[in-house]
């Protein structure tokens, strides 16, 4: 059994949704698009094809795109013009990044037949788009973070509507342009390279309610004026992927160049109330150059610590908890799912979370799988975070009672998610 995002999902997806999203990966797999890959050709044309199905101005161009005509330059003039109206509308006039990368692609799509083909995608409502986008993303997009790592995100921070959430990434933000749409907290992306920035902007457009866009905003520089939101706060929730996920176990040194965490990071960690650092199992446990180095900086932390690791080999497949405002402990808390036969919805994610702040009656049967690590053993043995390390293996003649209870529970809970798994609605 696998995580959310690899699980087959059969029994929930539409069929017509499966035949939608063939048409446009075989589509999209014949034409060339300047060294684009995969992924940017598919933000690409969907939103192409959102600006000319949402924006009431381009009737035309909607006309020519559902007969199949190749637009024209002035066409595509026209759409760069809706993506700017929307980026000045959510504050965004300063850079107009997607309005200036579209301009760029005008004049290099003078026969736009191949790429702008109009292949009935049938995607009208902003819930389309998403619902499209997500399950895109579900089944292709594989190399990125899906909705269960944002569910499990925002219930381990506990989001409610007077946070301010900032989220630190080195790549395309993914599904994660939708954090925090279900509370209407503040988001700050900082998103350092132009082109993923761009990208991101794109799936912000499709992926998040107007009526919530002005809660959202998109940095490529962390001064302080750029951290301060509306109401001159910083942030108090932050979630960072930082540059942890360029680990090579083959390099004795890693990557010398990167010998610490970022001290504007750090800085927001100490002053927030609760960071997340998502990372790959390897970093918990590598031994060696930078991810050492790291584990210590956190470990020197004022800050409470607490470890959540799956038996993963994924770019992101563990979490390191962070809180400023709790108690500092001599202890470290740990939980490690080593079969991960969880699917992460909402009953599971708040399981997670409260078995990760020690909350045993909402943990449920996960509580037995939490345990405590003193932080004089973690120094002794080079920061190790890697939660597998510190598990004791008992070796006893006879099972003890409890032993056997907390067996039943685990298999009970996987009998549980198996049925809610299998209760998915179409």
């Amino acid at each position: 059994m696998t995580l959310d995002r690899d699980i087959n999902h059969s029994l929930s997806e539409k069929a017509s949704i499966r035949v939608k999203a063939s048409k446009l990966f075989r589509h999209l797999s014949s034409v060339e698009l300047f060294g684009f890959d995969r992924l940017q050709k598919v933000i690409i044309y969907l939103f192409f094809y959102y600006l000319i199905v949402k924006d009431k101005n381009n009737e035309e161009i909607k006309k020519k795109f559902d007969k199949g005509e190749a637009l024209t330059a002035e066409d595509l003039t026209d759409l760069a013009y809706s993506a700017m109206l929307m980026e000045i509308k959510c504050g965004m006039e300063e850079d107009e990044e997607v309005f200036s990368f579209i301009f760029s692609l005008k004049d290099r799509l003078s026969d736009s037949k191949d790429f702008l083909s109009s292949i009935d995608l049938n995607l009208e409502a902003e819930d389309d788009f998403q619902e499209f986008i997500s399950f895109v993303w579900r089944r292709y997009i594989s190399r990125h973070l899906n909705y269960g790592e944002v569910k499990l995100s925002e219930s381990i921070l506990s989001i409610t509507d007077d946070d301010y959430v900032f989220i630190n990434i080195r790549t395309i933000a993914g599904l994660y342009v939708t954090f925090g749409k279900n509370n209407n907290c503040d988001v700050l992306y900082y998103i350092n390279n132009k082109l993923d920035r761009t990208f991101s902007k794109m799936l912000f457009f499709m992926m998040v309610p107007k009526e919530k866009r002005n809660r959202y905003r998109f940095i490529k520089e962390r001064s302080d004026d750029n951290l301060l939101n509306r109401n001159k706060q910083k942030p108090n929730k932050i979630i960072s992927f930082g540059d942890v996920w360029y680990i090579s176990p083959n390099r004795d040194n890693c990557d010398s160049t990167f010998d610490k965490l970022d001290d504007e990071l750090l800085s927001l960690i100490k002053n927030g109330d609760k960071a997340l650092i998502l990372v790959p199992s390897k970093f918990l446990a590598f031994r060696k150059g930078y991810p050492n180095k790291c584990r210590e900086q956190l470990y020197n932390l004022n800050s409470s610590i607490s470890i959540l690791s799956f038996e993963r080999y994924f770019l992101y497949s563990s979490i390191i908890i962070l809180d400023s405002k709790a108690e500092k402990s001599d202890d470290i808390l740990m939980l490690h799912l080593e079969e991960p036969d969880i699917v992460l919805d909402d009953e599971t994610c708040s399981e997670i979370s409260a078995a990760l702040s020690m909350d045993e009656e909402k943990a449920k049967s996960l509580k037995n799988r939490a345990f405590m690590v003193k932080r004089s053993e973690l120094k002794d043995n080079d920061y190790m975070f890697y939660p597998p390390f510190y598990i004791k293996k008992k070796v006893d003649a006879f099972r003890k009672v409890s032993d056997i209870d907390n067996e039943l529970n685990e298999k009970y809970r996987e009998l549980r998610v198996l049925c809610r798994r299998m209760s998915i609605p179409e």
